[in-house]
């Protein structure tokens, strides 16, 4: 055991360690003898037919629902069109089209537009410094 550390003029922290020493001398301190062994949890067979699992009653609940799964975009293309669209297949080729047109018109102004100037040089004269 190491030894005590003497702390002068500190008498309040030497009752108190007088008084823990005496208390826990005075308690008696439980011995618990036991051996712990694992235990394999017993999983029952599915096959048995008195019991009834939580995952088979989530596949009964869930159904396709009858709702009508037509997305949005094709519904507005076939309202917006005044009838010269009639289904959903036509529709979806309208809005592939504008995708094809609207990439090729953003890779020409990528690539081949010559507007844009190059950025303007700057002109360093004795006259433009600062002095």
């Amino acid at each position: 055991m190491p030894d005590p550390i003497n702390i002068p003029n500190n008498t309040e922290i030497d009752q108190a360690l007088k008084q823990f020493e005496a208390e826990s001398n005075q308690t008696e301190h439980p011995v618990v003898k036991a051996i712990i062994t694992p235990q394999t949890p017993k999983i029952p067979d599915k096959e048995t037919p008195n019991i009834e699992y939580e995952e088979d009653k989530w596949k009964q609940k869930i159904q396709p629902s009858p709702v009508d799964e037509t997305p949005k975009m094709v519904k507005l293309v076939i309202k917006s069109s005044g009838g010269s669209i009639k289904d959903r297949r036509q529709a979806e080729y309208v809005l592939l089209g504008f995708v094809v047109v609207v990439i090729a018109i953003s890779l020409y102004l990528m690539f081949f537009d010559n507007r844009i100037t190059p950025p303007i040089k700057s002109i360093t004269t004795p006259d433009v410094l600062p002095r």
